[in-house]
């Protein structure tokens, strides 16, 4: 018979294992109603391009990463960075962003 410790180690890391795979499908489920969200908006507007906001949650998403609100930072055309660490995907985004819009941003402040 196995050691009733190891039994309760082996149950406390499932658990674990179970509460992190809830919290990834909790984040993906919001992340995808967000995504939803904006492209009814574009269409019931009749954007047929993106959004700025749609376009970093898609490129967010595709690379697995968390879709940072980035885009509200942007006040009178600046990009307030102060308190944010992003990623190479994170840049990338909003990249693209400001690809499909170039007047959105003339300062970035790190």
């Amino acid at each position: 018979m196995r050691d009733p410790a190891l039994l309760f180690d082996d149950y406390l890391e499932k658990h674990r294992e179970r509460k992190k795979q809830a919290g990834k499908d909790f984040i993906n489920k919001i992340e995808d109603q967000a995504v939803s969200k904006l492209a009814n908006q574009n269409s019931a507007l009749g954007h047929p391009e993106p959004n700025r906001k749609l376009v970093l949650i898609q490129d967010c998403k595709k690379h697995k990463e968390i879709a940072l609100p980035i885009i509200s930072k942007i006040r009178h055309k600046e990009l307030n960075l102060a308190s944010y660490k992003l990623s190479h995907t994170h840049c990338a985004s909003l990249a693209e962003v400001f690809n499909l819009e170039p007047d959105t941003l003339t300062k970035i402040n790190l």
